[in-house]
């Protein structure tokens, strides 16, 4: 079963200790092994964009997701991003690539620092966007990449995509 809103963590957030991929047997991982598939990414320069991260990013990762967040005025990112990859296998290719590596465009000697995000998987990301109702998503700047298969889709679009799956997983439970 998928986490009701109440369930999920707010970013920055710890629920557990341990990962949705170290506890087969969560609430949050619905029964199943979910595996690491979204990982924080932090030490973005500020100056960066998420077209700056799609740029550098695209061309050798198969992510469904990428957000980064920026500040109330959406002036500036906030120094760091959440990358959601369809596969374990993908995300740890990620990490490995990045994980204390520096951007091709910063003239910061910042390296970058990337682990587990609390939040696992594209539906809950998507739910958490969500549930946090951020000021800043009304400014299309704010809003995430989503990529469903192999083309971009709107925010809103992705979130009325989840409600179909959800509403198709109660039919399918109740027949």
């Amino acid at each position: 079963s998928i986490p009701s809103m109440e369930e999920l963590p707010m970013w920055g957030e710890v629920a557990e200790p341990t990962m949705v991929a170290d506890k087969p047997d969560s609430p949050r991982s619905g029964g199943k092994r979910q595996g690491m598939t979204t990982l924080m990414v932090r030490n973005i320069p500020s100056s960066y964009t998420q077209e700056m991260l799609v740029d550098e990013w695209a061309p050798t990762n198969n992510f469904d997701f990428l957000y980064l967040p920026r500040s109330g005025a959406g002036q500036s990112n906030l120094g760091y991003a959440f990358i959601n990859f369809p596969t374990e296998d993908e995300a740890l290719a990620f990490k490995n690539a990045w994980h204390k590596k520096g951007l091709a465009d910063s003239v910061s000697r910042k390296i970058m620092n990337i682990s587990a995000a609390d939040i696992q998987g594209l539906r809950a990301n998507l739910m958490q966007l969500k549930k946090k109702r951020a000021r800043c998503l009304d400014a299309r700047q704010c809003h995430p990449v989503i990529v469903q298969d192999g083309q971009r889709i709107t925010l809103a679009d992705a979130l009325q995509n989840c409600s179909r799956k959800k509403g198709s997983k109660k039919k399918n439970n109740s027949a």
